[in-house]
């Protein structure tokens, strides 16, 4: 049985074959079609490389799991047949593509079709071990072919029902030189059996000798050590640690003092620092480094292994800690909190570009700050900091005062900001006062909960230094505003007249994304405001205040609020 071929859904031209006529020119072939051989060529290679690939999902067909190479490689080679030919004898493109999750989908027949074109060439294997099977699969592949392995990418799940199938002499060949692996990834599910799992150790791997290898991402299961002379060539280094796979922090320093061309850094639960560190420890110079990621359990441990950190310009951070107690402020480790996020903040905000939007949010038990929505390890740069805080009140207000670390930063690119979760009295404390005067080029602010009350001055001598968003022009609220006790409309209204008396009025108030309707009689205080609203047909409209046609924008009020009170 040959592989199944798969529809073109992922192709980037239409159905026709390359040698179809185009459109400029009914008798000739398309411009795809003129394309030299290893101009195409190139192209599949790159669509060949499992690194982009989106986790495939169980119930879905393998023709819908994109972007994926392996569907993408199969649905070229039926385009036409120049393309299949070219396609099919190119062992390079398919030994890059042993993707365990996809070719465990197949059937034994067409999963051997496949594998039986790799010819020579180097190999890539991605995946995740979920069977016996697929674990016998990957096994019998560092044995046989651990000379040509290029890309080694392999997760372990289920270890509860697998975990006794591994054994140390497994994992013998990790031990023996290779001169072809660039990157190398292992990561055994970390669940209550990874106590047991028996897994590689760092020490010694590679048996020292790896010239190659710049990408090393690794869960370790025993003592994690950086004795490989490989360390010194990485270029990405990705660490997650486990109950006994950590490294001190004096140990991680002085490993980094040889990673000079590190560029990319990711620490996750792997450092440990002693209660008592007796002698000064080594800074890290990393003067490629543009990504640094540190989860950590205390934000005492992890500003202190940021302290000695000294990275490139325009390093973006990503920080996030998981420790829910209040530190003292009478650790000696505490003012390091403050000087290694405001150093690391300063260096990020004063060099990166396109940086529209800042977000700052706050619950019950985090403060974050990115400048992303939703940031990606694997969209370089980014900036997020998440700190985890207890619920009560003085654990809120104490962590608000990190703020302040970012009081010396450039914000002059930030255009936008959007806030959620802070309540009124988090809004007034001088920490977020002081933090919101900052942006003075903000245009849009975009808010949900929160009042805009504490953002009002009422000496209007003091000048648009003491106004917060001087130029502020459109204010978007969005989820639910007005059905809270007590009402929340008061406040946007004060603010909107307030900044019209000091003649820095909000001309725009965007409801476009907002839940509710808000109340008529609050937007008409304000005159000249331009509210944006959708109608029951999802298109944006806009009112006038005191304009007098007010009949479309007082029937969608009543209609939302019809939808609220129905629910």
């Amino acid at each position: 049985m040959s592989v199944p071929f798969l529809p073109l859904q992922c192709l980037p031209v239409s159905k026709s074959t390359s040698e179809s006529p185009s459109e400029d020119d009914p008798g000739g072939p398309s411009f795809i079609g003129t394309l030299d051989d290893d101009i195409l060529w190139s192209i599949f290679k790159i669509n060949a490389n499992m690194k982009g690939d989106m986790p495939g999902r169980p119930k879905v067909p393998l023709s819908q799991w994109r972007p994926r190479a392996l569907t993408a490689t199969l649905a070229c080679s039926q385009v036409c047949q120049s393309w299949r030919a070219m396609v099919l004898r190119s062992s390079s493109i398919w030994a890059g593509l042993i993707d365990i999750d996809y070719l465990f989908r197949l059937k034994l027949d067409g999963r051997e079709e496949i594998l039986g074109r790799i010819g020579g060439a180097l190999i890539s294997v991605k995946g995740t071990i979920h069977t016996a099977e697929q674990r016998e699969f990957v096994l019998r592949l560092l044995r046989e072919e651990w000379h040509r392995l290029q890309n080694f990418s392999i997760r372990i799940s289920d270890l509860e029902s697998i975990n006794d199938l591994f054994l140390q002499d497994d994992w013998a060949v990790l031990y023996t030189p290779s001169k072809s692996l660039q990157s190398f990834s292992f990561f055994p599910e970390n669940s209550n059996s990874i106590r047991s799992f028996i897994g590689p150790s760092t020490l010694n791997i590679f048996g020292d000798e790896a010239p190659r290898l710049d990408s090393f991402s690794f869960r370790p299961t025993s003592a994690l050590k950086f004795t490989g002379r490989w360390f010194s060539n990485l270029r990405d280094l990705y660490i997650e640690g486990t109950y006994t796979g950590t490294e001190s922090i004096l140990g991680w320093l002085e490993a980094l003092n040889r990673m000079n061309h590190l560029e990319r850094l990711r620490v996750a639960y792997a450092i440990s620092v002693p209660a008592d560190i007796t002698s000064p420890l080594p800074i890290a110079q990393l003067p490629f480094l543009h990504t640094l990621v540190v989860h950590g359990r205390s934000i005492l441990e992890v500003a202190l292994f940021l302290d000695h950190i000294f990275p490139g310009q325009g390093c973006g951070l990503r920080l996030c800690t998981q420790d829910t107690r209040t530190p003292s402020l009478t650790d000696p480790l505490f003012p390091r909190i403050n000087a290694s996020l405001s150093r690391f903040s300063e260096n990020w905000f004063g060099h990166a570009r396109c940086l529209g939007t800042i977000y700052l949010s706050s619950s019950r038990n985090h403060l974050s700050i990115s400048h992303s929505e939703m940031p990606s390890i694997a969209r370089d740069p980014l900036f997020e900091i998440i700190i985890h805080h207890g619920s009560h009140r003085r654990d809120v207000d104490f962590f608000l005062s990190f703020l302040h670390a970012f009081s010396l930063c450039d914000f002059s690119g930030i255009t936008r900001m959007v806030i959620r979760g802070l309540e009124k009295d988090q809004m007034s404390t001088s920490h977020v006062q002081k933090f919101l005067k900052a942006f003075s080029n903000v245009e849009i602010l975009k808010t949900g909960r929160p009042t805009l009350g504490p953002l009002i001055f009422s000496d209007r001598k003091q000048g648009d230094k003491h106004v917060v968003f001087p130029k502020l022009r459109k204010l978007v609220a969005h989820g639910a505003l007005f059905l809270t006790q007590p009402p929340l409309e008061d406040s946007w209204t004060e603010f909107l007249q307030w900044r019209r008396k000091i003649e820095h009025p909000v001309p725009i108030l965007d409801l476009t994304k907002c839940r509710e309707a808000f109340p008529r009689e609050v937007l008409e205080a304000v005159r000249g405001l331009k509210v944006l609203w959708r109608d029951s047909d999802g298109e944006v409209q806009e009112y006038v205040c005191r304009s007098g046609k007010k009949r479309t924008f007082q029937e969608w009020v009543q209609e939302r609020s019809s939808t609220i009170l129905n629910r």
